[in-house]
């Protein structure tokens, strides 16, 4: 998606909401940075089927957030990439 700053807030609630309704794990894919002359809100994010906020990157910059789930736990990170050295 490409979500901007003043959008950012209604999109998250509409997300959640989703996850919780369908009961499945969601997830939001956004642009770290500008396009054009809008700016990104950035935050990729994912959410449990309980509507739980898992892992949210930082606004700006590259990056992927990973939720790794296994029968008796769930483990979340995100991981930032240094856009210098992406390839």
């Amino acid at each position: 998606m490409f979500v901007i700053p003043s959008d950012f807030e209604d999109e998250m609630s509409k997300l959640r909401r989703y996850a919780v309704q369908h009961r499945m794990t969601t997830a939001f894919a956004n642009f770290g940075g500008p396009s054009g002359r809008l700016r990104s809100a950035g935050r990729s994010a994912i959410w449990s089927e309980t509507g739980d906020l898992l892992v949210q990157l930082e606004v700006n910059g590259s990056g992927i957030a990973v939720v790794e789930e296994t029968e008796h736990s769930r483990r979340s990170r995100a991981i930032m990439v240094n856009d210098s050295a992406a390839v």
